[in-house]
C-alpha cells in the first residue's frame, strides 16, 4: 500500500448542473493505497528520454535500414541494403538517408519478375569507416542497450519511422528474433507509445497511446492479498525508470520504504537512538490496520518531527 506510482486522477465539478469529468494536470507521484476505488485514473505507459546521441537524425534512419532491410558481409566488411520499386518512397528514402550522412556507396539493380509482374530490385553497398561504425552500434545486425539509451529524443523517433517503412504494416512491426521485438516495445515506451507482442505472427503491435485508464469496475474486485519474504524496492534519483518484465516495457516510480518493515523500528536502528513517539491516530473503515505515527527523532535525518504511516 505504501507504494509510490505516478498516476493521474478524474476531476468532477458540477457544470449548469451537469457532472462533468475530466483529467487535470500532469502525473504525480501518489501512495497507492491514497487512490480512491470510486475514482477512475491513469497510469503512465509510456515516457520520453533524450540521449547524448549517437551522430543525428539521418544516422539513426541509416541504422534503422540496416536493421530492417540490411545484410552484413564479413568478407569485405561491406554493408548491402534492398528494397523494391514496390515500395518506390522507401527507394527515395534510403537513397536520401545514404546521401544525407554522407556515405559513399554503390547503387545496383536489376529487373525480376514475381507472378508474371516485373519490378525492379535496388541494392545499395558501402564499406570501410561506414561500414565500421554501423555495425559497432548494431553487432550481429541486432540493435543495443546502449544504442537506445544513447539516441536523443530526435534520433529515436527517427529510428522508429525509419524501421516501420522497412519492416512495418498496419500498425504493427514485424521482426523475428524475439529480443529485438522486446527492444523495439522499449524504443516506443521511449518516444510515448505503447507495444503489445504478439509471437505467433512475429510482431508488436503499435498503439500511439501513452497510458492506461483504470475505471471503477476494473478496480472493484480487487483485494488484498497476504505475503511474506522479501519485496525490492528500486529507488533510483530521476524518481521514475523504465522497467522491463517478462518481455514487457512500463514507466515506474521509485518505491517507498520496504513493505513488512516497521518503519519506526527500523529509524531507531540507523539512529542508534530511542525515538519519542508523539501521538498515533488510526484511520476508520480501511481494510488494514493503519497507523500514522509522528517521531521526534532528536535531529536525525531532517525535519525533527517526521511523520510516517505503519501498515500491518
Amino acid at each position: 500500500p505504501n507504494h509510490r506510482i505516478y498516476a493521474r486522477t478524474v476531476q468532477n465539478k458540477m457544470v449548469n448542473g451537469v457532472q462533468k469529468y475530466w483529467y487535470d494536470g500532469n502525473y504525480e507521484v501518489i501512495r497507492a493505497d491514497e487512490i480512491s476505488n470510486k475514482r477512475a485514473f491513469k497510469l503512465p505507459l509510456a515516457s520520453f528520454h533524450n540521449g547524448a546521441g549517437i551522430g543525428g537524425i539521418a544516422y539513426a534512419k541509416l541504422l534503422a535500414w540496416v536493421w530492417t532491410e540490411g545484410g552484413y558481409h564479413n568478407a569485405d566488411n561491406g554493408i548491402r541494403i534492398y528494397q523494391s520499386s514496390v515500395n518506390d518512397e522507401s527507394v527515395a528514402e534510403i537513397r536520401s538517408v545514404l546521401n544525407n550522412c554522407g556515405v559513399t556507396y554503390s547503387e545496383y539493380h536489376r529487373v525480376r519478375e514475381y507472378k508474371g509482374r516485373e519490378y525492379t530490385e535496388y541494392c545499395w553497398y558501402f564499406n570501410g569507416e561506414w561500414a565500421r561504425k554501423v555495425k559497432q552500434d548494431l553487432p550481429c545486425k541486432h540493435p543495443t542497450w546502449a544504442l537506445l539509451w544513447n539516441m536523443t529524443q530526435d534520433e529515436k523517433t527517427a529510428f522508429y519511422n525509419a524501421a516501420m517503412m522497412g519492416d512495418g504494416g498496419k500498425g504493427a512491426f514485424y521482426q523475428k528474433s524475439c529480443d529485438d521485438r522486446e527492444w523495439f516495445a522499449a524504443l516506443l515506451a521511449m518516444i510515448g507509445m505503447q507495444g503489445k507482442h504478439n509471437h505467433r505472427k512475429f510482431s508488436v503491435s503499435v498503439n500511439k497511446s501513452a497510458s492506461t485508464e483504470f475505471q471503477y469496475k476494473q478496480r472493484k474486485d480487487i483485494t488484498l492479498q497476504s505475503y511474506e519474504g522479501m519485496v525490492w524496492c528500486v529507488k533510483v534519483e530521476t524518481g521514475a525508470f523504465v522497467a522491463r518484465r517478462n518481455g514487457l516495457t512500463f514507466i515506474t516510480g521509485n518505491s517507498g520504504f520496504p513493505k513488512a518493515t516497521r518503519l519506526d523500528t527500523t529509524i531507531d536502528r540507523r539512529a542508534g537512538a530511542e525515538p519519542k513517539i508523539a501521538g498515533t491516530r488510526k484511520q476508520k473503515g480501511a481494510k488494514f490496520k493503519q497507523t500514522q505515527v509522528t517521531i521526534d527523532n532528536g535531529g536525525f535525518n531532517d525535519p525533527a518531527r517526521t511523520e510516517y504511516t505503519v501498515f500491518e
